[in-house]
């Protein structure tokens, strides 16, 4: 009687979990495909022939419970997705929607992204464009994905409109072309700018203009930054002017349904803009994310970050410091005494106020003076003029880049003393000597040249015409005395050009720029003439 009791419970059980899979196996293969659609007029009711769905009914659901039972073929009558705003209370909207229950995990890959929008948190399919097209269904089995099914959907677009009596109006404009156009404020230009129709959206405001682009230009946008994009269909009597804008490289630029464009990371890519009706209606541009890295590019704080503070004054330095400058340049002068201090000019007149030549001068005479003029001198009312060593402790505390331009006239063994002091902070590998001095810049080089250092400073000629012929040289120029003597060249901004960074560069020689605070000149500067550093007086144009 126990045995029989115990194999009466066994088959029990066994009939029991036969049943539970027997309902999980039928629940698992359980989905649904419903089609509904909408155009806005009465018409003909689906039909469903030769395994063919046709959709153009007002208002129609149609639900498959079993998954071979779908259609292979559906055509779907006003089936482009755009809608169509006739008035307040007309529209036509059509599309399909896919539903399943959570034990079926499908994915489905259109033949066509433009034409069909697939997305998968909702289970929609929206149909764009006028076509046929393929939608793959695969199923999630094992981990792995397996194909099951093929879908072709025909999509004829039979868009309407209404006359002022309510009646169907069946005369209409296609869109024949697409106009972009973008903030002159925000785009500019890697080509040199022609003269551009420049359309002000609000004429009270110059602030902001519209400029229409082009796809011959290539146009720049700040990295990690947001612009708009707005469109213009034409004719603009077209009756469907929905748009989509796509990028051939997500990871260097997204943009939205509404044209926001975000910058994600420097390169170029290529923004299309295609209309849903016809996708042969098309426009795009090019664009060029721009980035400037501090160090990357070596931008140096002229005269610490001058536009901030004081210029050559201690808060200056450490500002330029903090706000991740590659380096910072300060200007030095050597006193009656021997000591040196940081200005810029050989008076202390503009910037303390008083008419005091430095090198007549001892340091006990200056050092106590308050600085009374500069940026933000509220802020800093107690800058005293700085010696050169309280510079290089803030650099070297910062692991910054020391850029010392030797101003007035150093004797030799001013330059020695100088050498000491810098050799006893041990950052040889970033310092560069930088003057308009070319024997300042002669002596220095020939101080370290005799020291047993394993790394020299640069050494840097400054010149504001370098291929100028100058008497003093030789009549030679600048550059070719640099070449030829194995000097880095300094210069400013307005006189720099590919050939002459050309040539130093094939001497494995340096070329460093002063002073630009436009960003896209800077980057400009930088990406068509391949300079090696170049100095800003604002810390505006590095990307953080």
């Amino acid at each position: 009687m126990k045995w029989f009791k115990i194999f009466i419970c066994f088959c029990l059980i066994i009939m029991i979990s036969n049943m539970v899979y027997a309902k999980d196996k039928s629940i698992s293969n359980r989905w649904q495909i419903v089609l509904f659609g909408r155009t806005g007029i009465n018409e003909n009711l689906y039909g469903l022939k030769d395994n063919v769905l046709t959709l153009k009914k007002n208002k129609c659901v149609l639900v498959y419970d079993n998954f071979e039972a779908l259609p292979k073929k559906i055509k779907m009558t006003n089936g482009n997705k755009v809608r169509i705003v006739v008035d307040k209370e007309k529209s036509i909207r059509t599309k399909l929607k896919l539903k399943r229950d959570s034990f079926r995990a499908l994915k489905f890959v259109p033949s066509d992204e433009v034409a069909l929008d697939v997305d998968e948190k909702k289970g929609t399919i929206k149909a764009n464009i006028e076509g046929t097209f393929k939608l793959k269904i695969y199923e999630k089995i094992d981990e792995r994905w397996k194909y099951k099914k093929k879908i072709k959907i025909s999509i004829k677009n039979k868009p309407i409109s209404l006359d002022k009596n309510n009646e169907i109006q069946r005369e209409f404009d296609y869109p024949e072309s697409i106009k972009l156009f973008g903030n002159i404020n925000e785009f500019g230009f890697l080509k040199e700018e022609t003269d551009k129709e420049i359309i002000s959206d609000n004429k009270e405001d110059d602030g902001f203009k519209n400029i229409e682009l082009n796809e011959k230009d290539i146009y720049r946008i700040r990295v990690n930054t947001k612009t708009k994009i707005s469109n213009e269909v034409y004719p603009k009597t077209a009756i469907i002017k929905n748009i989509k804008y796509t990028t051939d490289n997500k990871k260097i630029l997204s943009v939205d349904k509404d044209g926001v464009i975000k910058a994600l990371k420097a390169g170029k890519a290529t923004i299309t803009c295609t209309s849903l009706y016809d996708k042969k209606v098309r426009t795009k541009i090019h664009v060029c994310i721009c980035s400037i890295d501090a160090d990357k590019n070596q931008i140096v704080a002229h005269r610490g970050y001058s536009t901030e503070a004081p210029e050559n004054s201690l808060a200056a330095y450490r500002l330029a410091c903090e706000y991740g400058f590659y380096g910072v340049e300060c200007d030095i002068y050597v006193t009656k005494d021997g000591k040196f201090v940081c200005n810029h000019n050989p008076s202390m007149l503009h910037m303390f106020g008083v008419d005091l030549e430095i090198s007549n001068c001892t340091y006990d005479e200056i050092k106590d003076i308050n600085m009374t003029n500069g940026q933000n001198i509220d802020k800093y009312p107690n800058e005293k003029i700085p010696r050169v060593e309280e510079y290089l402790d803030i650099i070297k505390q910062y692991g910054k880049c020391a850029v010392i331009e030797l101003k007035g006239e150093m004797q030799y063994e001013d330059l020695v003393r100088l050498s000491e002091i810098l050799d006893s902070y041990d950052m040889n590998d970033k310092i560069e000597i930088i003057s308009f001095n070319v024997e300042s810049m002669v002596n220095i080089r020939d101080i370290y040249s005799k020291k047993d250092c394993k790394v020299m400073p640069e050494f840097y000629v400054l010149s504001p015409k370098p291929e100028e012929i100058q008497s003093s040289l030789g009549d030679k120029t600048t550059l070719e005395w640099a070449l030829e003597n194995d000097f880095n060249i300094g210069c400013y901004y307005e006189v720099v050009n590919k050939e002459m960074v050309d040539k130093l560069h094939e001497k494995n020689l340096k070329c460093y720029i002063y002073c630009i605070d436009d960003y896209y000149f800077a980057y400009d500067t930088f990406d068509e003439f391949k300079i090696d550093s170049l100095a800003a007086n604002t810390a505006e144009i590095i990307d953080l």
